[in-house]
């Protein structure tokens, strides 16, 4: 007997809070699906949103300006649609969730909310679980590569052994680049590298020193061995609490950017607090963020590629 699809199923719309980056990859991948027929692109800069827009040359787009702090903003765009996508950075998690949660639509976001403390963060998401069940909804958070894909596999391992007692998670990323490219928001980036590290310990969240923890790792080929260190992560959090008696998680990173960070946090280039040069009191973060290129849209991607300056850029994940 033929199934025939569920009409709601196949005629889904979706609303992406941020046109950055990921925003606008998943923007691509979403208006490609036969099943959604609406792609709501929103941020608070009309003129990437417009942009994208007129890249992605389909009927399934119509654009919003929205500032994620504005709840009625997010309440207007997220009126009718199926799944509410954040695409932001992170602090925005809380608003955009409850938006979603009030105009009946599923969320899923990349990353857990902040600033610290993050366990607090991921509490605070984790208590609206039984609103969006009572309300037949369903919220995924952290579904990002890492966090994302790596709870996944650890969860997918975890349920066919007979007992888990490590999870390390061992990352490495190579650029091959002739100039300098921002992967994420410069702001997110260089204050994620001041954090402090949380690894688990036999019932315990500990906090570490960043960059501490040195370790030689053997990656497959091509990587070989390469030096890791800790790094600050949300996997830490979700699998320590939702991988029943494991003893120990934690996430260790290698890769040039490390070795960048660690000099800039040394002469203390990512410091908060203001500081006199030639009369003038400024923030050595806030000079470090402004200098900072941007994260490239797709079609600065592309010119980049085509003119030799983007060669290669690879991440490893173990």
């Amino acid at each position: 007997m033929k199934h025939e699809p569920d009409s709601t199923v196949m005629n889904m719309k979706v609303l992406i809070v941020g046109t950055g980056v990921q925003g606008s990859v998943i923007a691509t991948a979403m208006v490609k699906r036969p099943d959604v027929s609406q792609v709501r692109l929103s941020d608070i800069d009309l003129g990437k949103v417009q942009q994208l827009a007129e890249r992605l040359k389909s009927e399934k787009v119509c654009t919003y300006r929205v500032d994620a702090n504005e709840l009625d903003d997010l309440l207007r765009a997220s009126e009718g649609v199926d799944v509410v996508v954040n695409a932001t950075v992170p602090i925005f998690n809380l608003k955009i969730m409850n938006a979603a949660l009030r105009s009946g639509a599923c969320y899923q976001d990349l990353a857990l909310g902040s600033p610290p403390p993050f366990e607090e963060a991921l509490s605070n998401e984790l208590q609206l679980n039984d609103k969006f069940k009572d309300a037949g909804l369903t919220a995924l958070i952290n579904t990002g590569t890492s966090p994302g894909i790596t709870n996944a596999v650890a969860k997918y391992a975890a349920d066919r052994l007979d007992q888990i007692d490590e999870i390390r998670m061992r990352w490495f990323g190579i650029a091959k680049n002739k100039e300098y490219l921002s992967l994420w928001s410069p702001e997110t980036m260089w204050l994620d590298m001041e954090l402090r590290p949380i690894v688990y310990e036999n019932g315990e969240l500990t906090e570490v020193s960043p960059f501490s923890g040195e370790e030689a790792y053997e990656f497959a080929d091509p990587v070989g061995l390469q030096t890791v260190v800790h790094h600050h992560h949300e996997d830490v959090l979700t699998l320590s609490r939702f991988i029943k008696g494991v003893k120990h998680v934690d996430f260790k990173a290698g890769g040039l950017h490390n070795v960048v960070a660690k000099t800039m946090i040394q002469l203390g280039l990512l410091g908060d607090k203001p500081i006199k040069v030639d009369g003038v009191e400024v923030a050595p973060v806030k000079v470090l963020i402004s200098l900072t290129p941007p994260t490239p849209s797709m079609e600065e991607i592309e010119k980049k590629i085509k003119a030799g300056i983007l060669v290669d850029e690879k991440e490893y994940f173990v």
